[in-house]
């Protein structure tokens, strides 16, 4: 065992396009040791976004460094580019295009054929086997120029595999014989079924000394569907720093500068929505079911995506005839506030989920969440005491659950009291941060 101190760690955090709470994880977990006097070295993927949320979260005098890692695995391949180009252009085609189209998006399993055929070209054409070694070599650079100068290797991982690239970091870590080896799975993994997932697998269960999972949920599919062994997982939620409520008077004042009445109900959503596991879509659905109780309820969407998908959203609340219900708010910085004054938290997830963000800021905040089953979601809120969960894509549950909440402001405060109250017993920031102290060997 060693003081964290004397620690030298280095935190590889994987990341393509999308960052999201596995980066504020890594960004808070940073600030903490820091605080702790461990010296913390920071490498993750060519990413701009990254860049900006690096500038805007970490509290500390660090600059990241930024590795070469499988850029060529997360370019559009021309097998999508292919299909994309015919879906765009589905009036247009002839009798034989249509066809090839139609094979291309039959189903099987979780991906069409599209899919299926992508993986089989990249397999024939040697680029997954290109791409690996790539990144053995970026890693294998990257531990021989600090050789001798690292304790522990944490690599900070979205799902499993996800970031591929991070495993051979686990690989070359142990081939440089560092004495601790960490990885944190924030997402589901997805199931066993490439070469590349047994490859995976075999280094992790060999190179790792501990595995963090950021759920119970995400460790027991782990168990399940990966076949690694119970003895190196452990949960540790995320968690976040304790603040002081937003009073009542700056509430008014931010309800004011959103142009909002001071007693209409607010809705609020808070995550990208590119993603559609986020849920927007069933939510956009729910909330025109509950306009017909309560006229002038307000949904706040917070988050960014693409110009394409935000155009589908708008479509979609227009035909729903909700416009005057929504808004649209893009990627904010003043979240603290925005939840503030929210009278209800939402994170309808429908897709893979370990526990969102979204839900711990709402609970810090003392506001009832409604969720879903979908994976970790369901630890962090506890149904009827905390908030509502309910089944993802059950619109008359979510819209019902949402209108009771609306209809009784006791309701919503004693609810409320409890989710601070399960804030602070499970997702204080820093006793989340204490329990990785035996994962990096320290006393």
């Amino acid at each position: 065992m060693s003081s964290s101190a004397s620690s030298r760690i280095l935190m590889y955090t994987g990341h393509n396009e999308l960052i999201g709470g596995d980066a504020h994880y890594a960004f808070d977990l940073i600030n903490e040791l820091y605080s702790k006097g461990c010296k913390v070295e920071l490498v993750t993927d060519q990413n701009k976004l990254f860049k900006d949320r690096a500038d805007a979260w970490l509290k500390v005098d660090l600059v990241p460094g930024y590795l070469d890692t499988s850029p060529k695995l997360f370019k559009p391949h021309f097998i999508e580019k292919f299909y994309s180009n015919l879906s765009d252009n589905q009036s247009s085609l002839t009798i034989f295009q249509l066809a090839v189209f139609k094979i291309l998006s039959y189903s099987i399993g979780s991906r069409n054929i599209a899919g299926y055929l992508k993986i089989f070209m990249r397999v024939v054409l040697l680029t997954y086997v290109r791409a690996h070694t790539s990144n053995a070599l970026v890693f294998y650079r990257v531990f021989k120029e600090r050789r001798g100068a690292v304790d522990v290797f944490h690599f900070n991982n979205g799902g499993f595999p996800a970031k591929v690239a991070g495993v051979f970091g686990i690989l070359m870590a142990k081939c440089f014989k560092v004495e601790r080896i960490v990885m944190t799975v924030h997402n589901i993994p997805r199931k066993r079924w490439l070469p590349i997932d047994v490859l995976c697998d075999l280094i992790v269960r060999k190179c790792c000394t501990d595995i963090i999972t950021a759920s119970d949920r995400v460790r027991d599919e782990l168990l399940a569907n990966r076949k690694i062994p119970a003895e190196l997982c452990r949960t540790i939620r995320c968690g976040l720093e304790d603040i002081s409520l937003l009073g009542s008077e700056l509430c008014l004042r931010k309800k004011g500068e959103l142009g909002v009445g001071h007693h209409q109900p607010i809705l609020l959503i808070s995550g990208n929505y590119e993603e559609e596991r986020k849920g927007h879509v069933p939510l956009l659905r729910a909330i025109g079911k509950v306009k017909k109780k309560f006229p002038n309820v307000l949904l706040l969407i917070v988050g960014g995506g693409s110009e394409e998908k935000k155009s589908d959203l708008e479509t979609l609340i227009e035909t729903l005839g909700i416009s005057e219900n929504v808004r649209m708010l893009g990627y904010r910085r003043d979240i603290y506030e925005l939840n503030s004054v929210a009278d209800v938290c939402l994170t309808p997830s429908v897709g893979d989920e370990s526990i969102p963000y979204t839900i711990i800021e709402a609970a810090r905040l003392g506001r009832p969440v409604i969720t879903t089953t979908v994976g970790g979601c369901s630890e962090a809120v506890d149904d009827g005491r905390t908030g509502f969960v309910v089944e993802p894509y059950d619109i008359d549950m979510l819209s019902e659950r949402i209108e009771i909440l609306l209809g009784s402001s006791e309701l919503r405060h004693e609810m409320g009291e409890k989710s601070r109250e399960l804030f602070l017993s499970r997702f204080l920031l820093s006793s989340r941060i204490e329990e990785h102290f035996p994962a990096y060997g320290f006393d």
